[in-house]
């Protein structure tokens, strides 16, 4: 598995993104043609809470699903969930065998797939190999060019709309909605959740052009009471249901309402999936990383204004302040995530990533000492939640600002992945 691992990592330097043409093309070199339901699932923030709930629920109901989410936390592996298990590495290296055999013959033909467009052409041949009944794809980034908009869904979802990617997306609210609505297609319905007017009214004015049958918002919520490690909520779509949720949080509420809303829809097109099934599903929905807690450590991979914001509604649940461990990319819009967290604690261990892309513990710590917070800076992950237990004491430490971080906790605390 390791040798397709390295292969589709070093295309980030050869890859070139052109449109859906890599994606489509490797698609027809694989003879990738999904005969099953395929549910597509865009946003900024839920997509993978919401992508697992359909799983577990699909799951509940007896079928085989596939799930493709991004990024991992700790193995590659994580990406490809198959019937609620990751992907063996056998699955992994004999599907990746012939990937790699479609991708060269592609470069000699002067197309340079991405590592992005590799991993969901990968997705597709395991998803086949394994028989899944049904494919849950989210996007790695937008939604108009990402390279899971080159397999073709029969249901759509759109999660909450915020400000993330503005490199990449734009720079208002209305032009990242724009590329986010690119995953509609032509009598494909989608369901999109409630979510910020101007971003409401592009993904309404795109299904009216696209002749996408849209659904906004999916029903309605009421009865939500978060904990420490679960929701309640009554859920109001096609049928009325009273859930629980263990992921905490009352987005997740959010969140659960679209899955149950989506699994209906598949419902309506003749998946067999009982009101009994949805209930079960929600209710053995796991998903790390997002308001986790191992012992008094709280793990939540937050990355952008809107999740930290989320972060923090929960956070004043807990009876006192905690102490961050945080660290974030540095291609993120870094002053409106420096004021997020300085509003979450004023007072944060800043710690590096195993990433090039993650931004130097020092700059941030400067960039949170600028809005008044008592800052620390570690020389590596042991010894920043070593830091933070001195100064929280009794108190609760929360791990925030990348799912990367998320996941080197999760390995520095010695959990599996799942």
């Amino acid at each position: 598995m390791q040798d397709v691992i390295a292969y589709i990592d070093a295309a980030r330097t050869t890859g070139r993104k052109q449109g859906l043409e890599n994606t489509l093309r490797l698609m027809e070199k694989l003879h990738i043609m999904p005969s099953v339901p395929v549910v597509h699932i865009a946003g900024t923030n839920g997509k993978g809470s919401t992508c697992a709930m359909l799983a577990f629920i699909l799951e509940s109901a007896g079928l085989r699903t596939g799930l493709y989410t991004s990024p991992f936390l700790q193995t590659y592996a994580e990406r490809f969930r198959i019937g609620g298990r990751l992907a063996t590495e056998e699955e992994i290296q004999e599907a990746g065998v012939r990937l790699m055999a479609a991708a060269e013959a592609l470069r000699g033909e002067g197309v340079f797939p991405t590592p992005f467009e590799l991993g969901t052409a990968l997705a597709c041949l395991l998803f086949e190999d394994t028989a899944c009944q049904v494919w849950i794809l989210e996007t790695g980034m937008g939604g108009t060019f990402d390279a899971t908009t080159a397999v073709p869904a029969t249901l759509c979802g759109i999660t909450p709309i915020g400000m993330d990617h503005r490199q990449y997306l734009g720079t208002s609210l209305q032009e990242i909605a724009g590329h986010k609505a690119g995953i509609m297609r032509p009598n494909v319905p989608c369901i999109a959740a409630l979510m910020a007017e101007a971003a409401a009214q592009v993904l309404a004015r795109h299904a009216q052009e696209t002749g996408a049958p849209l659904r906004m918002p999916p029903g309605s919520l009421s009865e939500v009471r978060t904990g420490r490690t679960g929701t309640d909520a009554v859920i109001s779509a096609r049928e009325q249901y009273a859930l629980h949720i263990p992921l905490a949080g009352s987005h997740q509420a959010e969140n659960a309402l679209l899955a149950v809303s989506l699994a209906e829809e598949l419902r309506a097109q003749g998946v067999c999936i009982p009101k009994s099934a949805i209930e079960a599903g929600i209710a053995r929905v796991r998903w790390p990383g997002r308001l986790e807690w191992c012992g008094n450590v709280l793990i939540d991979g937050a990355h952008n204004p809107p999740a930290l914001e989320a972060l923090g509604r929960y956070l004043q649940t807990l009876s006192q302040p905690p102490v961050l461990v945080a660290a974030v990319m540095a291609d993120k819009d870094l002053e409106a995530v420096s004021d997020a967290l300085g509003r979450l604690s004023d007072r944060i261990v800043c710690v590096p990533l195993h990433s090039p892309r993650a931004l130097s513990p020092d700059v941030l710590a400067d960039m949170l000492q600028r809005r008044g917070v008592t800052a620390f800076c570690a020389q590596d992950l042991p010894s920043g939640l070593q830091l933070a237990r001195e100064k929280a004491g009794e108190g609760d430490i929360v791990c925030t600002g990348s799912l990367y971080l998320a996941g080197e906790v999760r390995t520095a605390l010695g959990l599996e992945p799942v």
